[in-house]
């Protein structure tokens, strides 16, 4: 009877279920461990070649120099604590009149530099593997991230946002945290413009020779812009017609073509940084005119105009 209960007890023990054994893997991949969000500006740089850009502080740069915008990752500045900082920078490009031309977003990663650039290389595969859409694999771009630029208007502007991509740090409370940059882009300093303007002749030099003059002047203009600024000088010269009942009607007695040196009221209060439309002038000119029928002459003109 002992000999029976001995084999039920080993079979029931053979017999009796084995827990299985779990591979667990969580260790070889190690997780991306964040540190904090640091202040952008210890370790944001941009740079235009050699030239520093600072934030909030309007630059005018030429497109050749745009062409070199780059964001330096000064990565001696973060620690081994601090963790990966990941970037969001938009880009957004507008023509003199603030109509957007581009608007491009990119993302950037760095951190603290690691012994050489194959250690670089694999913490960023680490990092891109586990972190989506950030999926960088070219360690250059830890160190720094190149502008991108698809369209520029003259004298125009161009806008630049760094700030820490919020879908993976919004739960460091530190969304505020942002380097903005304003920069003019540079163009040429003559341009012409056509103008449609209604003239009040104010002063003839030939009186007694009296002419009906017509209330509409059509007139191609060159304007003198600021270099730095882009803004254009109130003086403009200008050629066209003058004194007729429509802008190219110059048949009847009295119209004619002159030519102009004209002073822009409204120009000069734009240039004092009052805002104006640019569609309008009104000013003062000098012009020589040359009548169809009459003699040539002198004229001190008041003009109020468009700019189609």
């Amino acid at each position: 009877m002992k000999t029976i209960l001995c084999i039920l007890a080993i079979s029931a023990g053979t017999l009796s279920p084995v827990p299985a054994q779990t591979n667990d893997t969580t260790t070889q991949y190690p997780k991306v461990r964040f540190g904090s969000v640091v202040p952008l500006s210890r370790y944001v740089r941009l740079v235009a070649g050699q030239r520093q850009i600072d934030p909030d502080t309007p630059v005018a740069l030429n497109p050749e120099e745009i062409l070199l915008l780059r964001l330096i990752f000064v990565r001696d500045s973060l620690s081994a604590e601090d963790g990966p900082q990941f970037l969001k920078v938009t880009t957004t490009s507008t023509n003199r009149n603030e109509h957007i031309l581009d608007d491009n977003v990119q993302f950037a990663i760095t951190f603290r530099r690691l012994a050489d650039a194959s250690a670089d290389l694999r913490e960023l595969e680490r990092f891109g593997s586990q972190v989506a859409p950030l999926g960088y694999m070219n360690a250059e771009m830890v160190q720094a991230v190149s502008i991108q630029v698809d369209s520029l208007g003259e004298w125009g502007h161009l806008f630049i946002r760094i700030e820490p991509e919020q879908e993976i740090v919004k739960y460091f409370g530190r969304i505020k945290n942002r380097l903005e940059y304003h920069i003019l882009v540079k163009g040429r300093t003559l341009e012409t413009g056509f103008t449609l303007s209604v003239p009040k002749v104010l002063y003839d030099t030939r009186r007694p020779d009296s002419v009906v003059y017509g209330k509409s002047s059509a007139m191609l203009r060159l304007y003198f812009l600021n270099g730095e600024t882009g803004i254009r000088y109130p003086i403009s010269f200008g050629v066209g017609t003058f004194g007729v009942d429509s802008p190219i009607d110059v048949s009847r007695s009295g119209g004619g073509f002159a030519m102009s040196l004209y002073f822009d009221v409204v120009q000069m209060l734009r240039s004092f940084d009052i805002k104006l439309s640019y569609g309008v002038n009104a000013g003062f000119d000098i012009s020589p005119f040359f009548s169809i029928g009459h003699k040539p002459r002198l004229l001190f003109n008041a003009r109020l105009g468009i700019s189609p």
